[in-house]
């Protein structure tokens, strides 16, 4: 799982020709360190299918307002 920054939303997973996973997460969430091994299964599984990216709350302020995030672990699947 690849993370990425606000200005690489667009580009990474608004024009993505593949559907996306996008994890919304923190470092300082246990639940988020739980669920992240899984991710990445998912992530290496379904890589000719899925792109899976991952995304921290604490630094991505705009993405986070953007799409809600009020808490984490938040998974959003995007397609087209």
């Amino acid at each position: 799982m690849i993370e990425i920054k606000d200005g690489e939303f667009v580009d990474k997973v608004e024009q993505s020709a593949k559907p996306v996973l996008v994890d919304f997460s923190a470092v300082w969430c246990p639940p988020c360190a739980r669920l992240k091994p899984t991710v990445e299964r998912i992530s290496q599984e379904f890589s000719d299918k899925l792109e899976v990216f991952g995304v921290d709350v604490d630094h991505c302020p705009e993405l986070s307002t953007r799409f809600n995030i009020v808490s984490v672990p938040t998974m959003i699947f995007f397609r087209g």
